[in-house]
C-alpha cells in the first residue's frame, strides 16, 4: 500500500488538521484523525477536516556541528643547533593538544614533544624548539588530537644543520615523490615555484612558505612519469633554477 502525507495547512491563522490519509490499490482515499473524504485519486473529491486551535507542550532546539581546526601555516628552521618549528592555528575548539613529530628519513616519524591547545576559538600562535644534535637532515609535522581522539597530521616541513653556500636553495636529488628545497638564501618569505618537463610544459606551480634556514616539501602528483625536469623558485630578491631527476 502506497501512502501519501498531507501535512499541516494555516489559513488566517487557524490550523486544519488534514491528518493522514492513504491511497489503496484501487485508488479509493482512507483519511484518519478525525476528517472524511470522498472520490479517489483519479477523480475530483473533497477533504473535511476539523480546525485545531491548540496544540500541546513542545520544545525547540537544535545541534551543534563542530568546525574542524584551521592550520594557517606551519615553519621550521635551525638557528644555533636549535631546530624552532612555529605554527599559527584558527577556529581552534575541542582540540586536545599537539605531538611533534620528526623523521630523519621523511618516512618514519616519533613524537618528540607535546604542546596543550589554547582552544579559545581564535587565531593562535605556538612555538616549539627541538634541542637535539643533527647531522643532515631532519623533517617535523604536526599532528593535532582532539578531546575525542581523533587526530590529523599537517604538512611537512624540513631543516637542515649541513654547511651549505648562502644565496641559493638546496634540492635532495634524485626526487621521489615529493621535491624536499632548504632555503639557504638568507632570507625568508613566500617563493614563486614550478616545475616544468623537457616540453617546457608545467607539471607544478604555486607559492611556498619558507623561512631563512627553513624549508619545504612540494608534493608531485601522482601521475608524473620519471625523468629530467626543471625546477624554478624566485621571490623578488632571489632567482633560482635546476634540473632535477624524478624517479617513480
Amino acid at each position: 500500500m502506497k501512502k501519501i502525507l498531507i501535512a499541516f495547512v494555516s489559513l488566517a491563522g487557524s490550523m486544519y488538521a488534514g491528518a493522514q490519509q492513504a491511497m489503496t490499490s484501487t485508488g479509493n482515499l482512507q483519511v484518519h484523525t478525525g476528517a472524511s473524504a470522498s472520490g479517489n485519486v483519479f477523480t475530483a473529491g473533497t477533504i473535511d477536516a476539523n480546525i485545531t486551535r491548540s496544540f500541546g507542550s513542545f520544545t525547540l532546539g537544535y545541534k551543534t556541528y563542530p568546525v574542524p581546526l584551521i592550520l594557517i601555516s606551519l615553519t621550521a628552521e635551525r638557528k644555533k643547533g636549535v631546530s624552532c618549528l612555529r605554527w599559527i592555528t584558527g577556529n581552534e575548539q575541542n582540540v586536545g593538544h599537539f605531538d611533534i613529530q620528526r623523521s630523519y628519513d621523511a618516512a618514519d616519524f616519533t613524537t618528540i614533544g607535546n604542546t596543550p591547545a589554547i582552544n579559545n576559538g581564535t587565531q593562535e600562535n605556538y612555538l616549539f624548539e627541538d634541542h637535539s644534535p643533527l647531522t643532515g637532515f631532519a623533517w617535523y609535522r604536526l599532528r593535532s588530537v582532539d578531546i575525542n581522539g581523533k587526530a590529523r597530521y599537517s604538512k611537512i616541513v624540513i631543516v637542515s644543520e649541513t654547511a651549505t653556500p648562502t644565496g641559493a636553495f638546496v634540492v635532495i636529488s634524485p626526487v621521489r615523490g615529493v621535491i624536499n628545497i632548504l632555503n639557504k638564501t638568507g632570507h625568508g618569505g613566500e617563493f614563486r615555484y614550478s616545475v616544468t618537463n623537457s616540453a617546457a610544459q608545467v607539471i607544478i606551480k604555486g607559492i611556498v612558505s619558507m623561512k631563512g634556514n627553513g624549508g619545504a616539501m612540494l608534493l608531485l602528483p601522482k601521475s608524473i612519469t620519471g625523468g629530467i625536469y626543471v625546477l624554478n623558485i624566485s621571490d623578488d630578491i632571489t632567482r633560482f633554477r635546476r634540473r632535477i631527476l624524478i624517479e617513480k
